[in-house]
């Protein structure tokens, strides 16, 4: 039995000889069927297709927020081709790992994890019902929810993340600095914090009868006056310094 050749040349037309990307058949009527299929095929007309996706256009999240806030919100504000909105989900993540709200139209978004109970999630950021629950309100805040939150927006076709980081943090209930001498030219100094987050980071100067400053308290060259020393935390309010 004869075999034949269909080939496709560069402008789209059937041929039975030359090269390029061809199959075989064994039957000339599979042939012809295969030609009727390529006319129909010319004949369809070229789809658009929006090549933007997805695109993460704002992402809100305040860097520092005080514990026990009644709310704070995280917005992230995206755009959707609307041929690529089937298939939308948006995600927050917290440490890039932690999922920990998800929301996928129609349905109702879920807290999960470290924001379980703590998410409002009849919150609406926008009338539309595809960037409808975007964002989260959070409530009963406290310095576990610390991290880098992460958005995640995706369809069947695309997808696009952004991260910003969120602190919350106590001022210190007080801070006391403390020292004594330990020998003729050695004085030990301790600063305390008490009751504060994140951990801080101490500033420990002097501070001279006219309000200069001296960061280097072990400096030799110090005069022989009676002087302030200052502790100071990122995480406490300046009336809380002794």
């Amino acid at each position: 039995m004869p075999e034949y050749i269909l080939c496709f040349t560069r402008d789209g037309n059937a041929t039975f000889s030359g090269a390029g990307s061809c199959f075989t058949a064994t039957q000339y009527d599979q042939i012809q069927s295969a030609l009727v299929i390529i006319q129909r095929l010319r004949r369809m007309p070229i789809m658009s297709y929006d090549a933007s996706g997805v695109t993460i256009t704002r992402l809100s999240v305040p860097r520092a927020v005080l514990a026990n806030t009644s709310s704070v919100t995280m917005d992230c504000v995206y755009t959707v081709p609307e041929d690529q909105r089937r298939g939308l989900v948006v995600k927050w993540y917290v440490d890039t790992v932690h999922l920990v709200y998800q929301w996928i139209p129609p349905q109702k978004p879920q807290a999960l994890g470290l924001l379980s109970e703590r998410v409002d999630t009849a919150y609406k950021a926008a009338s539309e019902s595809w960037s409808r629950h975007r964002a989260i309100r959070i409530t009963k805040l406290d310095p576990t929810l610390s991290g880098d939150y992460s958005c995640t927006v995706s369809t069947y076709e695309d997808e696009d993340t952004r991260t910003s980081p969120l602190l919350v943090w106590v001022p210190s209930s007080s801070v006391r600095v403390r020292y004594w001498r330990i020998s003729e030219h050695l004085v030990n100094v301790t600063c305390v914090a008490r009751d504060i987050a994140p951990r801080p980071h101490f500033t420990l100067y002097t501070l001279f009868p006219d309000r200069t400053r001296l960061d280097d308290v072990s400096d030799s060259s110090l005069p022989h006056v009676s002087n302030e020393l200052m502790c100071k935390t990122p995480y406490c309010p300046m009336s809380q310094m002794r």
